[in-house]
């Protein structure tokens, strides 16, 4: 039982860690064409943000989330 459950921990934190590093890809690529102010200026003139700016943001929390299971799942 006690192997089966480290086995599993261990391959949620392998799969914690490819979602990083594909997240943290296309973060890399769209940040090079997002502009982050305009997204807070968008929100300030009651607009939502351009998909690009959208699809940014919802990477940047994906990437605080994955940190956080990389915490609670740290590769062994």
């Amino acid at each position: 039982m006690i192997n089966e459950r480290n086995d599993l921990l261990a391959e949620i934190a392998n799969v914690v860690d490819i979602a990083q590093n594909h997240v943290y890809v296309h973060k890399c690529e769209l940040g090079k064409k997002v502009d982050v102010s305009k997204i807070a200026q968008a929100y300030a003139n009651g607009q939502e943000p351009d998909e690009e700016s959208s699809l940014y943001m919802d990477l940047e929390l994906s990437s605080g989330l994955l940190g956080d299971a990389d915490h609670d799942f740290p590769i062994a």
